[in-house]
């Protein structure tokens, strides 16, 4: 309960939408619910769906902090006829788990070893060029699982997050009404075992549908404002909660030096016990392995330095190697307090820090006190959901 409280209380409670009225994603950097309205739909599509229940689905990633999850989302609504429908989105390895058939655009068939290996192999060369990957799914529900939404209904538990195992099996992990105040319930009261064993029979047997990509894009003023920056004499630093690949692709965009060692990471690696060796390193969907701590492949990698990974690494590392932390443009995996020690890290080194961030980020505050000078920004907004008709803001 507690891991699923610092879920909701970190990233659930401030993502929702009109449109959906319920949570985006796990991961605030999820603009699909813009994809609709770029397709062409309107916003009264969503008129003939009546939402009954979500359900999430949280994969265990070992030594990430529970909103770094990865994450599937799930909806079940009813249409104007009645009929019961799931749409689902989200991490890519998860959906296809959940679905042992695909439609390839001609027609329905099994899910074969070579579709997961092209959608790994797309999954990984987006991931490269910085891009991240929504998977999207759908499958017809029988009328039966009516009676299981009116049972969550009833307790007060219409949103269920379920957690999926290393064997691929899903437990409850708690409930909760459509918006994460309400509370969590327990699991005893959340649902009996035949509604469970219904909603986790509806979610292994989807249909795989596609994928949407997307990278966040700067304006285009930016890169031109950091070289005019970096004319003056004032260095810019990127700090990313991004994984590195991605971190690395969005500075780029800022006109940043992105050569092999420009990034360090800020988070902490895991313990020796939660790394297998013999395995090639999972790319996912909320990070995947940094090269910052996995020497890259290549005749001369074992001519490269390591570079330190986590606070105490970096603090280690230029006390008895170097000061290339010092020197670096960007930071990924940073959460707040981690910046803040890096921040701390390089006033110590005699530089004086400017922070500029959102304003409307509350997180910022902690960073905004303590940076020598701080410049709060207005972001744009994207649109979300409803409203058509220039009803959105920006």
């Amino acid at each position: 309960e507690q891991t699923l409280r610092g879920m909701l209380d970190g990233v659930g409670g401030t993502l929702r939408t009109d449109a959906y009225g319920a949570f985006v994603s796990c991961d605030f950097r999820d603009m699909s619910h813009l994809l609709p309205s770029v397709i062409g739909f309107s916003p009264a599509a969503l008129g003939g769906y009546t939402r009954l229940l979500e359900l999430h689905q949280l994969a265990d990633l070992p030594g990430r902090p529970p909103e770094a999850y990865r994450h599937v989302m799930s909806v079940v609504v009813e249409d104007s006829e009645q009929n019961l429908q799931l749409f689902s989105k989200g991490d890519v390895e998860t959906v296809v788990q959940s679905c042992p058939q695909v439609w390839d655009g001609k027609e329905l068939r099994p899910m074969t070893p070579t579709d997961v290996s092209i959608i790994t192999q797309h999954k990984s060369e987006c991931h490269s060029s910085g891009f991240r990957c929504v998977a999207l799914s759908y499958v017809s529900l029988d009328s039966g699982l009516r009676e299981v939404a009116e049972g969550c209904k009833e307790r007060g538990g219409r949103n269920l997050f379920f957690k999926r195992t290393s064997t691929g099996n899903l437990e409850l992990h708690g409930a909760a009404d459509w918006a994460p105040s309400d509370g969590v319930l327990s699991l005893k009261s959340a649902g009996d075992d035949a509604d469970l064993g219904a909603l986790q029979e509806a979610l292994g047997g989807q249909i795989f549908i596609g994928m949407v990509t997307m990278r966040p894009r700067p304006k285009s003023s930016v890169a031109h404002g950091i070289e005019v920056l970096s004319e003056a004499g004032i260095r810019f630093v990127y700090f990313s909660d991004m994984p590195e690949d991605q971190t690395v692709a969005f500075g780029h965009q800022l006109g940043l030096w992105s050569d092999w060692n420009c990034c360090i990471s800020l988070r902490p690696l895991p313990p020796p016990r939660a790394i297998d060796g013999s395995d090639t390193p999972r790319i996912s969907m909320d990070g995947g392995a940094s090269s910052s701590s996995l020497q890259a492949t290549g005749e001369d990698s074992s001519q490269r330095p390591r570079l330190p990974h986590g606070i105490s690494a970096i603090r280690n590392h230029i006390r008895d190697a170097d000061d290339v932390p010092l020197r670096v443009s960007m930071f990924c995996e940073s959460d707040v307090p981690a910046v803040r020690q890096m921040m701390g890290i390089l006033q110590e080194a005699g530089e004086l820090i400017v922070c500029c961030g959102s304003s409307l980020n509350m997180h910022n505050l902690t960073l905004f006190e303590a940076a020598d000078i701080s410049v709060s920004l207005q972001p744009d907004l994207p649109l979300r959901g409803g409203g058509g008709g220039g009803g959105g803001k920006r």
